[in-house]
């Protein structure tokens, strides 16, 4: 194969490259910009109307008159059951948690100068895993969907390594990638050379960083004694005491200013998947 015929083959992958790309630029736009939308006109007056009845109960005993209402709780967070993953067999002192698989594989990339390179690198395997425990705020259980809805922050490293050990695990630690804390099988660590092989695993787990006795705040929808979840929330639990005021500002409905954001977001891929198609070089 002479030059310019390598430089034309060059030439058309780039081309196919960058019109998919375009294809998945265009797609993230849209679906982001349907979902703002949908956001503003659809569960943003819903939100609205709900919070505008919103019954600030603090530590206060359940009302059955609040029932269907939107309520506020600050009150101490009691986790009744830590969340268990059955599949590795490891229970985190955490209500939500998450499980991500990471594989090794080598990643084939050309240059001009050096032609061909491959590399090893860790990419995710399949989706995560989430499991949930259970818990209360104040005198009030926290249903399953809204437990769901409780952001996890954080990437767990306090394991109990004899409990790892006995699960033919080990923990490791990795500062190049954000994570930073991971479990990996213990035959990759004990391994007498201290590198990774092609089809290496290792797993790093999300949590919701609230512990028992914690001061928090809560916004949910009262059905009995069960907190539910209450649609279009920003922030369903939050740390520390908060009064009302505060509270529907740090977690209720997004402001206009996050919704501006948002269409512009979808507005930058789709304008990012046109001009995919438009560049001519």
């Amino acid at each position: 194969m002479n030059t310019e015929t390598k430089k034309e083959t060059k030439k058309t992958k780039t081309k196919k490259s960058r019109k998919g790309l375009g294809i998945v630029l265009t797609l993230i736009g849209l679906i982001w910009g349907g979902l703002t939308l949908k956001g503003l006109f659809v569960n943003g007056p819903e939100t609205d109307k709900i919070m505008a009845d919103a019954v600030y109960v603090g530590t206060g005993k359940i009302d059955p008159a609040n029932d269907g209402k939107a309520v506020i709780v600050s009150a101490p967070f009691k986790l009744v059951e830590p969340a268990y993953d059955d599949e590795m067999g490891l229970t985190l002192d955490s209500i939500r948690i998450s499980r991500k698989k990471e594989r090794t594989e080598y990643e084939r990339k050309q240059n001009d100068e050096d032609g061909w390179k491959e590399k090893l690198v860790w990419n995710q395997e399949g989706a995560s895993e989430e499991y949930i425990g259970e818990g209360m705020v104040g005198g009030y259980t926290l249903s399953e969907d809204f437990i769901h809805m409780i952001r996890m922050t954080g990437t767990w490293k306090d394991y109990d390594e004899q409990v790892l050990k006995e699960l033919g695990y080990a923990f490791v630690s990795d500062p190049s990638y954000s994570q930073g804390y991971f479990i990996e099988p213990l035959d990759q660590t004990e391994r007498s050379y201290q590198y990774y092989l092609e089809n290496d695993i290792r797993y790093s787990y999300s949590y919701a960083d609230f512990k028992d006795g914690d001061k928090v705040t809560a916004i949910g929808i009262q059905d009995g004694q069960t907190l539910k979840k209450a649609p279009g929330m920003t922030e369903y639990l939050m740390k520390g005491d908060m009064d009302m005021e505060t509270a529907i500002k740090e977690g209720g409905a997004a402001g206009i200013g996050l919704k501006i954001f948002s269409i512009a977001i979808s507005l930058i891929f789709m304008l990012g998947g046109v001009l995919m198609f438009v560049i001519k070089r």
